[in-house]
């Protein structure tokens, strides 16, 4: 259900769950993308796409049984993540009823923002889905967002492939024991392993299929909702 009664829009999928999952979107699903104008835009990547067809036909994933997903939708493709933080906080605190858990969950450029957004909110823990270095050089970014993300726990799964050399050394500087809920484990295991949580991850694996194939598996969700 896309819900305007804030400024910024938002999806609103589930109900009666204990735990809020936040999902922040890439740079092609906001309201105007590349001339086209469109709420279903936010449908494009991600839990929104494929919440509905989760839960008729996998009701008892995690998605659908335990969490409640919000999830803002950006004025244009090139909007900053963090000019909507105060509303965000907003449409998040209307929901969360007695200190009920708040994940965050992003892809792409919404992945990035994670790492900004996850303690300002009080996040129990934190998903990114390739995030890219985001303007930075991937040291640079990387050792921002650790800062910014201080002490919440997070996972970042990327596909290590060749047009994106910059998420690929983004996420190998991002190598911190709370980098993955395995600790202390060389980058390359730790890529190795999201490959066996979702298999069809390979070295050539494209951009935005990423976020489908970790949306629809249950991996991610079963792990942010061990926090």
């Amino acid at each position: 259900m896309m819900m305007h009664d804030a400024k910024l829009p938002y999806l609103l999928q589930g109900a009666n769950q204990t735990a809020i999952l936040l999902f922040l979107h890439g740079r092609g699903e906001g309201y105007r993308n590349n001339g086209r104008e469109s709420h279903d835009n936010l449908k494009n990547q991600g839990p929104p796409k494929h919440f509905e067809a989760i839960s008729s036909e996998t009701p008892a994933h995690p998605l659908a049984t335990s969490l409640l997903l919000i999830a803002p939708q950006l004025p244009d493709r090139d909007a900053p993540w963090n000019s909507v933080l105060g509303e965000v906080k907003n449409i998040i605190e209307k929901y969360r009823e007695h200190g009920a858990h708040l994940y965050v969950m992003g892809f792409s450029k919404g992945g990035r923002a994670v790492f900004d957004f996850a303690r300002p909110l009080n996040a129990s823990a934190a998903v990114t889905i390739d995030a890219p270095p985001m303007g930075r050089d991937a040291r640079t970014a990387a050792v921002h967002a650790k800062s910014s993300i201080g002490n919440v726990p997070f996972w970042s799964i990327y596909a290590s492939y060749s047009d994106n050399h910059g998420i690929r050394l983004f996420h190998e500087h991002l190598n911190v024991p709370n980098h993955d809920d395995i600790s202390l484990l060389p980058a390359s295991s730790r890529q190795w392993r999201s490959q066996v949580c979702y298999p069809n991850l390979k070295e050539v694996t494209r951009h935005s299929a990423i976020a489908d194939e970790v949306t629809k598996g249950e991996a991610a969700y079963r792990w942010l909702l061990q926090h």
